[in-house]
């Protein structure tokens, strides 16, 4: 075991090139440790692997977007003064959702059961896309072999693919150009932010928004509370296997663009935009997976 002094010179030594957040958290646990050497060496070992070795810094929460339907309107009405004007022009829309957020906060690893959803929308030229390429939706899945064969079954969408933090971090980051602006989407998106921050994901400045539909809904219909699958009643989404991260995620995108419908509509905005994205927000689920579940997806 190592003597406190030599500790503590290495500390100081390596305190001059550290950046002040990372100083702050090893004096604090130096402080706490001088009255046991046992504790200052373990402290020491932990503190030295997570902040010295590690070239991952974590970023702070961002803010939840609260004038998310003005944003919405500038994003799918580009012919509109203001949109012209916006930085929003072109986006990507990222919706995102997680199942077992607590294991993934708390100790998350290729043992431990959960799932992560990731639907993705580009913009740019939406017109211009073919109906069934504008949305693509991944799942990733880790656990056991019944959990992930449940969960496997469950989702809409094509095959799950199997999930790691690092891969599903790497993921996210690849899934859009550099140069690209994005909107982050989930339905109670701050625990979702959480859970991307315990994984060590950084948010750059390109991330632009953070959309929560919950907001967007108490915008459209007034005082609005209650689980997704109330959303996608109102909204008359196709929907059914919620509580599967990847078929979330989906319909979770799909609200969005049947809010955003809304919100176009009452403001006279272009209307083959509306059209398109209520087609896409009220497509029906994959007929090919419909044949071989009793299950039937819920339209009201």
């Amino acid at each position: 075991m190592r003597p406190f002094s030599l500790i503590a010179k290495k500390w100081c030594k390596s305190e001059i090139n550290t950046p002040d957040s990372q100083v702050a958290l090893t004096r604090a646990s130096l402080k706490l440790s001088i009255s046991s050497s046992v504790a200052l060496s373990i402290n020491w070992t932990t503190l030295f692997r997570n902040n010295f070795l590690s070239n991952t810094v974590r970023s702070e929460i961002p803010k939840v977007t609260m004038n998310s339907l003005q944003q919405l309107h500038e994003i799918f009405n580009p012919g509109s003064p203001k949109a012209m004007q916006s930085s929003l022009s072109d986006i990507v829309l990222i919706a995102i959702d997680f199942e077992n957020t607590q294991v993934m906060k708390d100790a998350c690893t290729v043992e431990k059961n959960w799932q992560a959803g990731v639907a993705i929308l580009d913009t740019k030229n939406i017109k211009q896309q073919q109906l069934d390429k504008l949305l693509r939706t991944h799942m990733f899945v880790t656990g056991t072999t019944a959990y992930v064969t449940k969960a496997s079954n469950r989702y809409w969408f094509g095959k799950t693919d199997s999930a790691s933090p690092l891969k599903l971090v790497n993921f996210i980051r690849s899934v859009v150009p550099p140069e690209r602006k994005v909107a982050f989407v989930g339905h109670g998106v701050m625990n979702d932010l959480l859970v991307l921050q315990a994984l060590g994901f950084q948010f750059p400045d390109s991330y632009v928004a953070f959309i929560d539909t919950l907001h967007v809904a108490n915008e459209v219909f007034g005082c609005w509370a209650g689980p997704l699958r109330n959303l996608l009643r109102k909204l008359d989404c196709p929907h059914s296997r919620l509580h599967c991260a990847g078929n979330d995620a989906n319909f979770t995108m799909k609200a969005l663009l049947l809010l955003a419908a809304k919100k176009l509509e009452k403001e006279d905005g272009d209307r083959s935009m509306i059209d398109l994205l209520r087609r896409l927000g009220r497509r029906e689920l994959p007929r090919r997976i419909l044949s071989q579940v009793e299950e039937k997806p819920t339209k009201q």
